[in-house]
């Protein structure tokens, strides 16, 4: 269902642009504002989500109109500024998620509306001004364990290759991360437990495996957003 959707609304788009920006290459020399639109609408992307792998249609449906107000705004302020070609690259591509949620919606397609949220998401985090790149791996890595455990969801075999480049990515992702958080963080317990299941997910391939170390893994990153910043000296 994903791939029909996305060949129909999507791939024009996502031909003619350039996706593969990391965070970590596009907001290392960022600041992060409070008035940032996506650093207000990465949220309801992560509650979209939710709302998809719940069946809740009517809950999506909320989301996606506060979303597009959200867009709105960001492409009036794009407007008063100088012609940005990366951010309006970006915020195409974030429509043309949009209009994939929006069919998976009329169609009922929950896995496959929560697949392109997730993917909403992370061109929410492409785009989003962070105050450093611990915050943009942290974020990047809860969306690549959402990521596993959706395309394991949704099938292992057809996804495969996907969810072999999310593993490199949560691999290159997490050791990134993990040297930060060695410089000045004393509690080893979530680098060790993380680790493990980045280790795990690597080795234990099947479709059981996947889910369970994906779910865990996001919620031990959900463990360092609540960290202070290590790269913050007290």
């Amino acid at each position: 269902m994903l791939q029909r959707l996305i060949t129909r609304h999507a791939i024009p788009l996502l031909l003619t642009l350039c996706a593969c920006l990391h965070p970590l290459d596009a907001h290392a020399a960022t600041a992060i504002t409070k008035s940032n639109p996506a650093a207000q609408t990465e949220p309801l992307t992560e509650g979209l989500v939710n709302a998809f792998a719940h069946q809740d249609f009517k809950r999506a449906g909320q989301l996606v109109n506060a979303i597009r107000k959200r867009f709105h705004n960001m492409r009036r302020k794009m407007k008063s500024r100088p012609f940005n070609e990366r951010k309006e690259r970006e915020l195409a591509m974030m429509h043309a998620w949009l209009r994939v949620i929006t069919v998976a919606i009329r169609n009922r397609s929950g896995i496959g509306g929560a697949i392109a949220a997730n993917q909403l998401t992370a061109a929410m985090i492409r785009n989003e001004r962070f105050p450093d790149t611990v915050k943009s791996s942290i974020a990047w890595l809860d969306y690549l364990s959402r990521d596993i455990v959706l395309l394991n969801m949704e099938g292992p075999k057809s996804n495969a290759s996907l969810l072999a480049i999310r593993r490199d990515d949560i691999t290159i992702t997490w050791n990134h991360l993990r040297n930060l958080l060695l410089k000045n963080f004393r509690n080893k317990t979530i680098t060790m437990n993380i680790d493990h299941l980045v280790k795990h997910l690597d080795t234990h391939l099947d479709r059981a495996s996947q889910i369970a170390d994906g779910k865990q893994l996001g919620a031990w990153v959900e463990k360092l957003e609540h960290l202070p910043d290590p790269e913050k000296k007290g």
